[in-house]
């Protein structure tokens, strides 16, 4: 099986987490990435996938880095501090409010909408969002939008 091409942004992307990663630790004095992993509630080696710019982190675990690490992360022209993910901390685990920007399709579902996020074409992206009607239990309305992706 062929490794997936990533774009020259998300390169870079993984290039910025890396390098804020290993600066977070010298900032907070962690001596090993198994500290730093266990600090996002991470194993080391997917710790060390995202040092190697191996993988890039999920949306939770980039949350729980620039809350606990108050990191600034840029993607495209977008600028990511801890409140920008939408993360809301429950007695479990974070809930993410936001979408992931790497996944794909994603989908985000609360009590009264539904948001699925798809690439159409190549250059788009196939928006839909189903909304509940008020009253009527198990019913929707459906609305679909398709933007160029930028």
């Amino acid at each position: 099986m062929g490794r997936r091409r990533i774009s020259d942004d998300d390169r870079r992307f993984r290039a910025e987490v890396a390098r804020q990663f290993r600066d977070a630790m010298k900032v907070h004095g962690l001596k090993t990435q198994t500290e730093a992993a266990k600090q996002l509630n991470i194993t080391p080696q997917a710790f060390s996938q995202y040092l190697l710019e191996k993988t890039t982190p999920q949306a939770e675990i980039l949350a729980r880095a620039c809350a606990r690490w108050d990191l600034k992360l840029k993607y495209r022209a977008a600028q990511f501090k801890s409140g920008a993910f939408g993360v809301r901390e429950t007695r479990m685990e974070p809930e993410v409010l936001q979408l992931d920007l790497f996944r794909e399709p994603q989908i985000f579902e609360n009590a009264r909408m539904v948001v699925s996020v798809e690439r159409s074409q190549k250059a788009a992206l196939q928006i839909t969002v189903r909304m509940k009607k008020a009253g009527l239990p198990g019913r929707s309305s459906r609305a679909s939008r398709t933007a160029a992706s930028r």
